[in-house]
């Protein structure tokens, strides 16, 4: 496996907490659950994840987080002045991810469940245009080969993005 960035990382597991605020409180919290859904981000990420987070497991396609709640209602009573029961078990949150790499080779953690074309990766995005763009131009009845020509790049090129278009919208 690969070294991935800690950045990334980071961003993730913080990201996958405040995701799951929900499940560290008890469900009849009712208003003050609201206003610590509201006011999340006056919570420091650090504090977040030190407080709530017993232990991660990074898996090839997915972090494992092991969370303690009780943390979770120091925190929410020390920065939001509310006070709160919470959950009393521990419990299990899993973040599914995948891994890419840049142009440049630099390797970058993407969303597993990426619903929006736009937010791709520059490179693939312009893939995926071109690839459409040319995929529709091929089904008219032009020739990859006259695509290459007039697109002054490789006939392989094309063909690679055509086929690329294609998988990357069928995982979106």
């Amino acid at each position: 496996m690969a070294r991935l960035p800690a950045h990334e990382i980071e961003t993730l597991i913080e990201t996958t907490i405040r995701n799951n605020i929900e499940k560290l409180c008890d469900k009849t919290e009712g208003p003050a659950l609201e206003y610590i859904l509201k006011c999340q981000e006056d919570i420091p990420a650090y504090n977040l994840v030190q407080k709530c987070i017993t232990k991660i497991t990074i898996n090839l396609d997915e972090l494992t987080l092991e969370v303690k709640p009780k943390g979770f209602k120091k925190l929410v009573e020390k920065h939001l002045n509310v006070s709160v029961t919470g959950c009393e078990e521990e419990f299990e949150i899993k973040a599914p991810y995948k891994t890419g790499r840049t142009k440049r080779g630099t390797i970058v953690i993407e969303p597993k469940d990426q619903t929006d074309v736009f937010n791709l990766p520059s490179a693939s995005l312009k893939k995926l245009v071109q690839g459409v763009i040319w995929r529709s131009k091929h089904f008219e009845g032009m020739t990859l080969k006259d695509i290459a020509l007039r697109e002054n790049c490789s006939q392989a090129y094309v063909g690679t993005a055509i086929f690329t278009s294609f998988e990357i919208l069928q995982s979106i």
